[in-house]
């Protein structure tokens, strides 16, 4: 009997220092690492594409942390040694608290963790970088990541970072570079690798019910539409312009004829179809009537084959 207790004790040993593969790290990364809204590279040395972190050999370095929207994750990675058998590489990733910071957690329980890992890299980039020479292409708002393990096939991910803009990449080689100045009517939030859109975890609870991220919704033809700039006939300002503030971006529409251009709409343009504005085709095409290019006929704007433009009731050109 106490041999079959001491088998039972061995076997659930086993299975609690069991390490995960590659294959987990990679599910892993993609689920925790694809919401986060902040990430900055923690060691200038060890940060360069398709370079290997090989050195200091059998020492712990910081290499990320990751902001998500309710906790931060340290990336913590011991270089290996070149020819020690037992100094392979070992990989950790701890949670912390937004308020912490990674220097003194590296004892602490970690998410997960695995050994036996070499040849390392991780990049990110907020603009497309290519090198002709190498043959190799780093693209935009992306997380690169590779590593070797023993006895398993290599991991190599490339991971799409949707809720990132480029403030919040912090690459500690390209701090010299100037920061971008946004001039009146730029739109920061467009600086992202799809303006308008968020990753959210699936175990996100909402305070309140809410439409799925923006103005997804609007329809003109369904006369579902909002107005982030607009003037009227005479070219006086109805509405300022807060285009920046629309969740799905925005379009011009063809109205009146003034100098700063016609009034604007938010959400997604479809234009062209029937009963949806139609699609500016430039000032030149046409001469305005009473101040507008609003009326029937016009060739301020074209319409998909077999419709035509008229003016509606809000004094946009739309196509019936």
């Amino acid at each position: 009997m106490k041999a079959i207790w001491l088998l039972l004790f061995f076997l659930l040993s086993s299975c609690n220092n069991h390490e995960p593969d590659l294959k987990y790290l990679r599910a892993y990364m993609i689920k925790e690492f694809s919401d986060a809204h902040k990430m900055i590279a923690m060691d200038k040395e060890s940060f360069f594409p398709q370079k290997s972190i090989v050195a200091p050999q059998m020492t712990w370095k910081t290499l990320l942390r990751i902001e998500k929207r309710d906790t931060t994750l340290c990336l913590f990675y011991r270089i290996p040694h070149k020819r020690l058998s037992k100094g392979k590489g070992i990989l950790k990733i701890t949670k912390i608290k937004k308020t912490e910071t990674c220097d003194n957690v590296l004892e602490r329980t970690e998410e997960i963790k695995i050994s036996e890992l070499s040849h390392l890299k991780l990049y990110f980039t907020s603009k497309r970088e290519r090198n002709l020479k190498s043959k190799t292409e780093f693209k935009a708002f992306h997380f690169y990541f590779s590593v070797s393990r023993t006895n398993e096939k290599d991991l190599a991910l490339e991971l799409p970072l949707f809720n990132i803009k480029s403030s919040n990449l912090k690459n500690p080689n390209k701090l010299r570079n100037k920061t971008k100045v946004f001039k009146k009517y730029d739109e920061p939030w467009r600086d992202t690798l799809a303006p308008g859109m968020r990753v959210y975890p699936g175990d996100l609870e909402l305070s309140r019910a809410i439409v799925v991220d923006g103005d997804v919704w609007l329809n003109y033809a369904e006369n579902s539409y909002k107005f982030c700039y607009r003037v009227d006939r005479t070219c006086k300002i109805t509405k300022d312009f807060d285009c920046g503030s629309c969740k799905r971006g925005w379009y011009s529409i063809v109205d009146h004829a003034c100098k700063g251009g016609g009034s604007k709409l938010c959400g997604s343009s479809r234009c062209g179809e029937r009963n949806q504005p139609a699609c500016p085709r430039g000032t030149s095409f046409e001469e305005p009537q009473n101040g507008s290019y609003c009326f029937r006929g016009s060739k301020a704007g074209f319409c998909r084959d077999g419709l035509e433009t008229y003016c509606d009731e809000n004094e946009v050109l739309i196509c019936k």
